[in-house]
């Protein structure tokens, strides 16, 4: 007789199997959002003008992104450029106003995505990430500049 165990294991890796053939297998991967990551390799740098503010809730469970869309000056190209969680950035950003952004960019169809590393705004540079693209708003640093402000 086989062990009670062996039976409940062979049990819970048929189930998987068969969940994951009736999903498909890239049923799985869409089930999670887009992610995308920023590439030190693809950092572009332009200037242009906000077109429009967004809010976005990106990552479940997680504070909304500040994302903004900007018509790039000398080509008039569009960018969706993915700032921060909204709690950490503390500029108000209005249409029409003109900015300078250091960022990932990533093309995904018709749509050319900004992950921002730097952002010139009325004078001041606003560093979001290092220069190896991992964000301010996470780790250590952070952490004790909340406690200082807070």
């Amino acid at each position: 007789m086989e062990p009670l165990f062996r039976r409940k294991t062979v049990r819970v890796k048929a189930l998987v199997l068969l969940l994951f053939i009736l999903t498909g297998s890239h049923g799985i991967a869409t089930a999670q959002p887009d992610k995308h990551f920023y590439n030190v390799d693809n950092e572009i740098n332009f200037s242009g003008t906000i077109k429009k503010i967004i809010m976005q809730p990106i990552y479940e469970d997680r504070s909304p992104f500040l994302i903004i869309t900007v018509a790039e000056k000398k080509t008039n190209k569009t960018y969706t450029v993915e700032l921060s969680p909204t709690w950490f950035f503390e500029k108000d950003f209005h249409q029409g106003e003109s900015l300078h952004v250091t960022g990932s960019l990533t093309v995904k169809g018709e749509k050319n995505l900004v992950i921002a590393r730097m952002v010139k705004f009325k004078g001041e540079m606003i560093v979001v990430r290092d220069k190896h693209g991992f964000p301010n708003w996470r780790g250590r640093r952070w952490q004790k500049r909340r406690r200082e402000i807070g």
